[in-house]
C-alpha cells in the first residue's frame, strides 16, 4: 500500500474522532513513514512496517479518553430532531431498564471472572504450601527412621507442586486473555461514540 493510500484510509476510518486529532494522527503517520523511507525502506515496506490499518486505528483509538468522545458525540449544540427526542421519552420506560440490567449483569460477570482468576490463584499459592508442608514432613518421618512414610510425603510434595505450576499458568494465561477481552471491549464501546459522530 502506498502511502498516500494508507493516509487517505486512515482518515477516513477516524473520521468520527475530532478533527485536530485525526489531522495530529494523519500528520505523525505521515511522517513515520516519511522517516522510514529516508533510512533507504521502499514505500510499500515503509507503510506495512507501521503495522495493518486496524492495528494502528485500535491503537489511536486506545490512546483517546471516552470522556473526549462522548462530549463531541452529545454536544448540546447539535439540533436533534423532534422525532428522536420523542422516541427516546416514549420507549423511556422499556430502554432505560433494559439498559440497567444489561449493565449490571455484564458487571457482575466481569467482576465474577476477576474474582475466579484471584480466587484460583490463592488456590494455587495454598496448593504449593501443601507441597512444602509435605517435604517438611518427609525430612521429620526421615528423622524418626520412617523412609517410607518420607518417600511417599516426598511423591505427593512433587504431584502438589505440579498441580500448583499447571493452575498457576493455566489463571496466568486466563488473566492474559481476560485483560485482552477488556480492552476489545473499550475499544468497542469507544467505536459506538466514534461512528456517526459527524452525521
Amino acid at each position: 500500500m502506498k502511502k498516500e493510500e494508507f493516509l487517505l484510509e486512515l482518515r477516513s476510518r477516524l473520521s468520527g474522532l475530532p478533527g485536530d486529532a485525526v489531522e495530529e494522527r494523519v500528520q505523525y503517520y505521515g511522517e513515520l513513514i516519511d522517516h522510514r523511507m529516508e533510512t533507504g525502506i521502499a514505500e510499500e515496506e515503509a507503510v506495512a512496517g507501521i503495522g495493518s490499518l486496524n492495528e494502528t486505528v485500535g491503537q489511536i483509538m486506545s490512546e483517546i479518553p471516552l470522556t473526549q468522545l462522548v462530549k463531541r458525540r452529545v454536544d448540546p449544540r447539535k439540533k436533534h430532531s423532534t422525532a428522536k427526542i420523542v422516541l427516546l421519552i416514549l420507549f423511556f420506560p422499556i430502554w432505560l431498564p433494559l439498559l440497567t440490567v444489561f449493565s449490571v449483569v455484564f458487571f457482575s460477570l466481569y467482576v465474577t471472572l476477576w474474582s475466579l482468576v484471584i480466587a484460583f490463584f490463592f488456590v494455587s499459592i495454598g496448593i504449593a504450601a501443601g507441597a512444602l508442608f509435605c517435604i517438611m514432613a518427609a525430612v521429620g518421618y526421615f528423622i524418626a527412621g520412617k523412609p517410607f512414610g518420607g518417600l511417599f510425603l516426598i511423591g505427593g510434595s512433587f504431584i502438589l507442586a505440579g498441580i500448583a505450576v499447571l493452575l498457576f499458568l493455566f489463571n496466568a494465561g486466563f488473566a492474559k486473555r481476560l485483560v485482552k477481552m477488556t480492552a476489545k471491549i473499550a475499544l468497542s464501546i469507544k467505536g459506538i461514540f466514534v461512528k456517526g459522530a459527524d452525521k
